[in-house]
């Protein structure tokens, strides 16, 4: 697994512990919600560098 891989590993991780803590939403419906978000394919934009930011900085509006 490249290095790439794990950081997107992490932050997925990350960022949808935090939609089922703030959403009370089961994981598998919060991973859905989130790899189908504007959010995750922002984040996957090597332009916009959002790997930068801690995940708690990652924010997802529903």
């Amino acid at each position: 697994m490249s290095v790439k891989s794990h950081i997107n590993s992490y932050y997925s991780a990350a960022v949808v512990g935090r939609i089922v803590e703030k959403y009370g939403i089961a994981p598998m419906d919060a991973l859905n919600s989130y790899l189908h978000s504007e959010t995750h394919r922002m984040f996957l934009d090597p332009e916009l560098a959002m790997f930068e930011f801690s995940p708690e900085g990652i924010i997802l509006s529903r």
